[in-house]
């Protein structure tokens, strides 16, 4: 179970999270970044295993860039075909 506080203010927000990873019930790491970027305003406080909780922390990024992508392709085919079948 990790440490979370969120605090949120007008204009903004701080996340603190504890700095310790787990392997099972041993503590693997004392010093870990728990909090990870996921995109430009979006972040995750990771807990748990360490190793799970990584690997779904890149993905996760990943995924969310490819999704980004297709949305913008689909919002220019969208207006594309407005412009064709308003013109026609």
């Amino acid at each position: 179970m990790g440490t979370t506080i969120i605090i949120t203010y007008n204009g903004g927000g701080v996340l603190i999270a504890g700095s310790r990873t787990s392997t099972g019930m041993y503590v693997a790491n004392r010093a870990s970044d728990t909090i990870t970027l996921l995109t430009d305003k979006v972040y995750v406080c990771r807990s748990g295993s360490a190793a799970d909780s990584h690997i779904v922390s890149d993905y996760v990024p990943y995924f969310l860039h490819q999704h980004t992508s297709l949305w913008k392709y689909f919002k220019y085919l969208v207006h594309l075909l407005k412009i064709y079948f308003y013109t026609a």
